[in-house]
């Protein structure tokens, strides 16, 4: 019976001492293994593609000093459709089409419903195979990006000389930013067969499908797509049109006028523009160049033109008939017919070209309107979907977490 006991103990002690190696041989591969199934994992799209370094976008002491209006100025004497600002060395304020040193604060994450603020997060994308310009020519990427958000405030008449200002009703697009304050620019090298892929980058399987898949699709993110240079395909069905600008409209090409926050256009969407012609030098001139073009991509992203709206153009989809407004088109273009309905501008000319909504009745319309052009009672826009209410702009409600779950970004576009 002894021997039996020791055996008995021995064969115990034989098992515990096995565990014992089971369990350091476990530990062991976990230490091991552990750092390199994370290195496997995919990081956030935030941690592949890093912020560049590059220069400050705002060098004054006081950004906002050159568009402090005095309370006179915000009365009566601004004529529509015009924004001033302080000219450099002289008396006075100035009218210009786009303004490239309008404020940028820094990105404020804190919202509603425990989610982060929505915002436009910028992207530089290049051709894998092709050297990278973004370093060179950042500081006009980003004058250009000011200068287009700057139309949006400008439009609706809305002056602000603080960052509270700004932050309070300003209607000024948010940005996600770098820590000191700059509009961020994330570069994103993508597949060369990808990039020159038609014919659209919204296309299935196109360039948008690829940077959803790469992890560009938050809800609460849209996305400015600066391409390093123009894609070798023709966009649409007319190889005589060459590439042009696009953009994601949720609210046209899915027939949603809702003007809730649940609006599919308050949520994520990508925009296209080519930005090849930036030169590397810092040249004022890119503002009036790119502004434009950037800000009417950035309204059809943010759901213009929704169906139904008064001036909706059959001849030229999701563009106003009613001109003169960014989103409207010069004469000249087989089968488009527009008509001057704003002040006796001619279509496409004129520094009124470089606002949104002439009548404030179509697709943009802040609460009271401008000065010039009030919302009136009953308007199609007060009663549908206005780009003025969306999230991406300063001033309006967030959406709630529950609100971002129920609109994920789709895998192809709509």
């Amino acid at each position: 019976m002894a021997r039996l006991g020791s055996g008995a103990t021995d064969g115990a002690a034989r098992r515990t001492k096995e565990r014992a190696r089971l369990v350091a041989v476990a530990v062991t591969c976990s230490l091991l293994l552990g750092p390199l199934l994370a290195l496997l994992q995919p990081p956030p799209a935030s941690a592949r593609y890093p912020e560049p370094a590059g220069p400050r976008g705002q060098a004054a002491a006081d950004p906002y000093a050159r568009f402090r209006l005095p309370a006179s100025a915000r009365r009566g004497s601004v004529a529509p459709p015009l924004w001033y600002e302080r000219s450099n060395g002289a008396p006075g304020w100035t009218e210009r089409w786009v303004y490239p040193d309008l404020p940028v604060a820094c990105y404020q994450p804190a919202a509603a419903g425990g989610t982060s603020a929505s915002a436009w997060q910028v992207l530089w994308v290049r051709p894998s195979g092709e050297r990278s310009t973004l370093a060179p020519k950042l500081a006009n990427a980003r004058m250009a990006l000011r200068a287009a958000g700057s139309v949006f405030p400008a439009s609706a008449g809305r002056f602000f000389g603080s960052d509270a200002d700004l932050y309070r009703d300003s209607l000024s697009p948010r940005w996600v930013t770098t820590d000191d304050c700059r509009i961020s620019v994330r570069e994103v090298p993508a597949p060369a067969d990808v990039y020159d892929r038609g014919p659209w980058a919204t296309s299935d399987g196109g360039l948008r499908d690829w940077l959803v898949a790469q992890g560009f699709s938050e809800p609460n993110r849209k996305y400015v797509v600066l391409l390093q240079r123009t894609p070798r395909y023709a966009t649409g069905d007319n190889p005589e049109s060459g590439w042009q600008p696009h953009a994601e409209d949720y609210a046209a090409s899915l027939g949603d006028s809702d003007p809730s926050l649940d609006n599919a256009a308050n949520y994520n969407s990508f925009l296209f523009v080519a930005v090849g012609g930036l030169p590397k030098r810092p040249d004022p001139a890119m503002a009036d160049w790119y502004g434009p073009t950037i800000a009417h991509e950035m309204a059809h992203a943010l759901g213009a033109l929704a169906p139904g709206a008064p001036h909706a153009n059959p001849s030229n989809p999701g563009h106003p008939s009613d001109c003169n407004d960014i989103l409207c088109y010069g004469d000249g273009y087989p089968g488009e017919r527009y008509d001057v309905g704003c002040g006796g501008v001619r279509a496409g000319s004129g520094l009124a070209a470089s606002r949104l909504d002439c009548n404030q009745d179509d697709y943009f319309s802040a609460a009271g309107g401008p000065p010039w052009a009030p919302v009136a009672e009953g308007a199609w826009t007060a009663q549908r979907w206005s780009i003025s209410h969306s999230s991406f702009l300063y001033g309006n409600p967030q959406p709630t977490a529950a609100q971002l779950a129920a609109h994920p970004t789709p895998v192809h576009s709509p």
